[in-house]
This record gives C-alpha cells, sequence and structure tokens, in this order.
C-alpha cells in the first residue's frame, strides 16, 4: 500500500529471481537505487467494490484512489490486521457487472507477527516487544479545479510515522527515557532502531516476509500495566523518522 503512494515510473527496488523476490520501499529516497519520486508525488490507484444486493448486484469503480493513511496491528504469534483510510477523485456510473480481469497477486495467507526487537544504534536490544501497533500517516490531499465535481490531482503533504507498543518489563531503561526526554538532566538516549518483521511462518523458499526497519525512533509517553498473577507490561507511544520495508514473496515485480 504505501508503495501504491510512489510515481509510477519507480519507487521500490527488486532483486532475486524464480519464486525468491526481494521487494524494498524506502521513506528515504538516498536508500534506493531506483527514483524514489513517491516519497513526494503519489501515485493513484483503481479500486471496484462489488455488493451482492437483494435485487441485483451493485458496483462502484473508483479512480483516483489515494492511501491518506494505513494503520498495522499485531499481538505476538496473532494474524497482522490493516487497516487503511482512502479517498478518490472520480467513480464511475454505478453498475451490475463485477470486473472479472483483476490480477491476481499470488499471496493468499494472512501474514502473522513473529518477533519484534528495539535496539539503539549500537545494536544494544532494549525491549522485546509483545504487541506493536504502526501508523503511517501519508496526509495525502486530492486537488480540484473550478466547475468540476472531479478531482485534478493529488499530493502529498508531511509523511508522519508513529506506534504504539507493549513490552515487558525488566528494569528501569524505558521510564527513564521519557523522564530524560522531558527534564534534560542526562542526556536523551531515546532515540533508537526498531524491527518489525512479519512472516507466512514457513522456511527457505517458501518464506514469505515482510520486514519493517524503522531508525529515529523516540518515545513519547509511558504507562505500566499491573495485574495480579499476570507479567508486568510497559505501553510506549513512540514516532518514527524514517522505515525501509522489505518484501519476500514470489512476486517478480510488484503490481
Amino acid at each position: 500500500m504505501l508503495g501504491e503512494n510512489d510515481d509510477a515510473s519507480a519507487g521500490i527496488d527488486t532483486s532475486g529471481s524464480a519464486s525468491d523476490y526481494t521487494h524494498v520501499w524506502s521513506s528515504k529516497s538516498t536508500d534506493l537505487t531506483a527514483s524514489n519520486t513517491g516519497v513526494v508525488i503519489p501515485n493513484t490507484m483503481h479500486m471496484e467494490f462489488g455488493l451482492d444486493a437483494e435485487t441485483e448486484d451493485v458496483v462502484r469503480n473508483m479512480k483516483g484512489v489515494v492511501l491518506n493513511s494505513l494503520n498495522l496491528k499485531a499481538s505476538l504469534g496473532e494474524t497482522v490486521k490493516c487497516s487503511a483510510e482512502l479517498a478518490w477523485g472520480n467513480e464511475d456510473t454505478i453498475g451490475t457487472s463485477v470486473d472479472t480481469t483483476i490480477a491476481a497477486d499470488d499471496i493468499k495467507f494472512p501474514y502473522t507477527f513473529a518477533h519484534a526487537t528495539m535496539e539503539l544504534p549500537d545494536g544494544t536490544v532494549i525491549a522485546q516487544l509483545q504487541e506493536f501497533e504502526i501508523n503511517f500517516g501519508m496526509n495525502t490531499e486530492l486537488l480540484y479545479g473550478i466547475g468540476s465535481a472531479s478531482a485534478v490531482g493529488a499530493y502529498r503533504k508531511i509523511f508522519e510515522m508513529s506506534g504504539k507498543f507493549k513490552t515487558a518489563v525488566v528494569d528501569k531503561t524505558q521510564i527513564e527515557r521519557v523522564f530524560h526526554a522531558a527534564d534534560g538532566t542526562t542526556p536523551n538516549t531515546g532515540v533508537a532502531t526498531l524491527q518489525i518483521t512479519l512472516t507466512n511462518g514457513l522456511a527457505t523458499t517458501a518464506e514469505k516476509a515482510i520486514i519493517l526497519d524503522f531508525t529515529g525512533v523516540g518515545v513519547s509517553d509511558h504507562s505500566t500495566e499491573i495485574s495480579p498473577g499476570e507479567p508486568v507490561f510497559e505501553d510506549l507511544s513512540w514516532t518514527l523518522r524514517s522505515v525501509d520495508i522489505t518484501a519476500n514473496n514470489s512476486i517478480a515485480s510488484p503490481p
């Protein structure tokens, strides 16, 4: 979905062969050999929505669809849930025939949350995550002209990333990061890296995985969960500066 917000000419680096391809998208254009102009120039999509109504099918064709925000949420070992906020600038006359020529993506399985670690730039692990929620705010806006109800273009505003994570309490490290960031009494070591791995649970070339590598991760607030007979957990809200996303699958080129 983030790749769809790239310019159609480039934005994703692909390598590999046969059934084992690797696709990399980055919010930092300098990290790609492709011209990652999609960081600032959104690409639009075509979306079809069909409803098997009581008396006849209702089919809507939305064009000029842009992604405004994307949310990922999962708990350890559970299926990853994804929600997206979309907007579109044009829509065809409502029809009754569903398009049967839609291309298959060859990914017919749900991803599960395998593991995630948060580390300092020197590689020191500071948290093993139990739950996570990541929000990508593309803040894409449609551009309209005088005399037409249809959009004539789209443009991007600030790309924002934030998240909420749950981790087991092992020491005072996380709460001190909040205090140090607030009072400035000691150097703030809150900036960290975060890696989240989503996988289909298989191995070697049968494995399909999505790896999200975040940098410039800084804590913004902290709370503690305490219940009798249960582990003590910390809930942390973070802001994220940049991300590299790597997908491993059998697709030779992204749609």
